[in-house]
């Protein structure tokens, strides 16, 4: 039901409500849209604009309209006090590569900075390998590999620019093919900044080795830039987790707001298009006020501000996280 990884926080949200047809038997969601009160799949269709092409596709447009406009109003409350960090750590190797060859060999790169809402970046590579021509490195955070297409150059130090990124805890970088012969990394001190050994304050990236697979001390083939970001995806993902009943039924209320904005502003000429006008508007304008009830709370009962001051709080040592208002930065230090 939830996503796993935290590449995408609109498909976080989405998650959270489904749409019910004949091969949805095994998926598992806390709401469906047609727990919306005289909706299905069928009405769907019968309002679907001409780009839908079925009422299960317009359901799903509706969801994720409505989660991107949720996650608008998230971020507005994410910021009430609470401020993220950009970039956490940036570094580039100060280690040498030098013309002594082994093959099966790389790196291992890990970020070490403390913070669970981390996404780093390698935006560029320095290889050098005993090899000329095109070959293919794989970095591979042990979710999603993907694979770069290199052109060396024998005993040339070759700076590589890359788009690499991930939310993993570690990557390992080495060549799809084992026997291209890679150079050994040297490192002034065991821990230099970006040549490996004991994590510090000023390296925020622990760099290994690998051969044959297995890691060691010894360095491979690769000088990394690396990047340590903070993400806002893996914050909204990992909020949605706490609660997901709630943020579910709060994206259910916004998507039947949408839903009948959609049924007032149809060209389409059916039964389902032409219900009561009076009662369209009725109704958008009460899912409207349930969804800000629980967006906002009430007298009665917390809402998703509460949820997110609440998680906010208690994450507030992470290196990710920071307090700007005064209100807060009194309840953090009081």
């Amino acid at each position: 039901m939830f996503p796993t990884t935290f590449s995408d926080k609109v498909e976080c949200l989405e998650s959270l409500v489904g749409v019910r047809t004949g091969c949805t038997v095994d998926e598992q969601h806390p709401f469906w849209i047609e727990d919306l009160e005289g909706v299905d799949v069928s009405k769907l269709a019968a309002i679907a604009k001409p780009s839908n092409p079925n009422g299960k596709d317009f359901a799903r447009q509706l969801i994720n309209n409505a989660s991107r406009q949720m996650l608008g109003d998230i971020e507005l409350l994410l910021n009430d006090g609470y401020k993220m960090e950009n970039i956490v750590g940036d570094m580039c190797s100060t280690c040498s590569l030098l013309p002594v060859y082994t093959v099966n060999a790389g790196i291992i790169v890990k970020p070490v900075v403390a913070t669970k809402f981390r996404k780093w970046r390698i935006p560029k590579l320095t290889i050098l390998a005993d090899v000329t021509g095109t070959r293919t490195i794989v970095i591979d955070d042990g979710v999603t590999p993907r694979n770069y297409n290199v052109n060396l150059t024998a005993g040339t130090l070759m700076p590589i620019l890359l788009d690499y990124s991930t939310t993993e805890k570690s990557a390992k970088i080495s060549f799809s093919d084992p026997t291209v012969p890679v150079g050994q990394v040297s490192c002034a001190t065991p821990t230099s900044c970006g040549c490996g050994g004991s994590p510090t304050s000023n390296n925020p990236v622990h760099i290994t080795g690998m051969l044959n697979n297995i890691e060691v001390s010894t360095q491979y083939g690769f000088l990394p830039c690396v990047t340590v970001q903070c993400s806002y995806e893996s914050l909204v993902c990992n909020l949605l987790a706490q609660a997901p009943n709630i943020f579910g039924l709060t994206l259910l209320y916004k998507v039947g707001e949408l839903y009948y904005d959609n049924l007032k502003v149809s060209d389409r000429n059916n039964d389902s298009v032409s219900y009561n006008e009076e009662n369209k508007e009725e109704q958008k304008k009460n899912y409207a006020r349930l969804y800000w009830a629980k967006m906002k709370g009430t007298s009665g009962m917390s809402g998703v501000n509460k949820i997110i001051g609440d998680y906010l709080k208690k994450n507030r040592a992470d290196k990710c996280i920071y307090c700007e208002s005064k209100i807060v930065q009194a309840y953090v230090t009081g």
